[in-house]
């Protein structure tokens, strides 16, 4: 009977010990997978690092001037400084002139003629300079002009002709914002600079020789030749098509291909003129266009930018070369491959305004370097680009964005690229 009794005890005991396993292991069998994982790895882990502090978000200032060298290359000013991209706006290279200002306010005209020689005239304190590159911005020197304008400037322009022979119109402020300008003039490649004219009736200015130049007055409504270097000044006559007026609503400085050179001209009444001369500007020729080009102008009292946008006058209109022109309205795009003989047009996508928010630079909101490639400066001082002879338009990301990695320009401080 003790035998039976303990061969019952063992018996017992071994299903006891089974039941439990069972217990368990259904137990264990019910849980999730991430539940046990969560029981064996219960390690604690370090709290995840809190995101860079950065400046709230603000909206990117307005592109003010562009300055078109090559393809895909370009100079640009906003208010936040100089950039130079050389990769269609994917990256930028920012540029810290000596003169150091306001970008829009100071910033007041450039002129490049590659992506490594460019001038750029500035406000400062003493008066007004004009800051020289040779090395695509990575260094600066600066020269002091002349007292010229102590009391305030209304325009300036600037105007290289080539590497050496470059002029400076400097316009002293006035209570009509219309009185006539100073004429400088730099043999030397903007090292020094003198004096050539006092009462200049000119304001923005362009030079195709050491010699010859060409000026708007004020207004954008009248055109002035020099040949002597900007000693003396002589009103261009215009011819005009039949059926148009002589009185101009808005002209465009000439660009110029060794003696072919041409201008867009608005006038009064009727469509838009183009006039072309093929004699270095001796005689010129009007062609009627398609289109009628709107002056653009930012009065005194209005001006968001600087006392000084005003009577800007600088159509959507691009030479390409001395036979295919551009004009950019919104929505259009219109374009001629026989120096304006006849014109095709084209809608453009998106729809955008072009426009223009600062006085600096002489070629205007729209530039093409082939007639593929093309820039624009919209109304709210957006940058957009055209890689197909501009059916299609994109967004570049501003210079800021790329420079800083997203952050703004203002909260990490503005240092220059190497």
């Amino acid at each position: 009977m003790a035998r039976t009794g303990r061969v019952f005890l063992v018996l017992a005991l071994l299903l006891a010990g089974v039941a439990i396993w069972f217990t368990v292991s259904l137990v264990r069998s019910s849980a999730s997978p991430d539940q046990a994982t969560t029981t064996r790895l219960s390690i604690p882990k370090k709290p995840p690092l809190a995101p860079f502090p950065t400046e709230p978000s603000v909206r990117q200032p307005p592109v003010v001037a562009i300055d078109v060298v090559g393809p895909g290359k370009l100079w640009l000013i906003d208010g936040y400084g100089m950039f130079y991209s050389s990769d269609w706006g994917i990256t930028w290279r920012y540029s810290d002139p000596p003169s150091l200002g306001d970008p829009i306010a100071d910033y007041t005209s450039s002129s490049f003629l590659n992506s490594q020689d460019g001038w750029l005239i500035t406000g400062i304190a003493k008066g007004t300079a004009v800051d020289h590159t040779i090395n695509g911005g990575r260094s600066w020197t600066s020269v002091l002009l002349p007292r010229v304008a102590p009391i305030g400037r209304d325009a300036d322009s600037l105007s290289f002709a080539n590497a050496n022979d470059g002029f400076a119109a400097i316009q002293p402020a006035t209570p009509s914002l219309l009185g006539p300008s100073v004429i400088l003039s730099s043999v030397d490649g903007g090292s020094t600079w003198s004096i050539v004219d006092q009462t200049a009736p000119v304001s923005r200015i362009s030079f195709s020789s050491p010699s010859t130049g060409w000026g708007l007055n004020p207004q954008g409504t009248h055109l002035y030749e020099t040949n002597d270097g900007g000693k003396s000044w002589q009103e261009v006559f215009l011819p005009t098509n039949k059926g148009s007026s002589r009185k101009w609503e808005s002209l465009t400085l000439p660009t110029f291909f060794a003696n072919r050179g041409v201008f867009l001209a608005q006038p009064s009444s009727g469509n838009a003129l183009v006039e072309i001369t093929h004699d270095g500007g001796m005689t010129w020729k009007a062609l009627v266009t398609p289109f009628m080009a709107q002056p653009m102008e930012i009065p005194k009292s209005g001006a968001i930018i600087c006392n000084t946008c005003v009577f800007l006058g600088k159509e959507p209109f691009a030479a390409v070369n001395a036979s295919t022109f551009v004009f950019l309205e919104e929505g259009k795009l219109y374009r001629t491959a026989n120096g304006g003989e006849s014109w095709t047009s084209m809608k453009t996508f998106p729809s955008i305004a072009i426009g223009y928010l600062g006085n600096q630079g002489a070629l205007g909101p729209l530039q093409f370097s082939s007639a593929q490639s093309g820039w624009a400066v919209t109304g709210s001082g957006g940058l957009l680009v055209t890689r197909d002879g501009g059916k299609n338009f994109s967004n570049v990301m501003s210079p800021c964005y790329n420079v800083f990695k997203g952050q703004s320009c203002a909260s990490m401080g503005l240092k220059a690229s190497p």
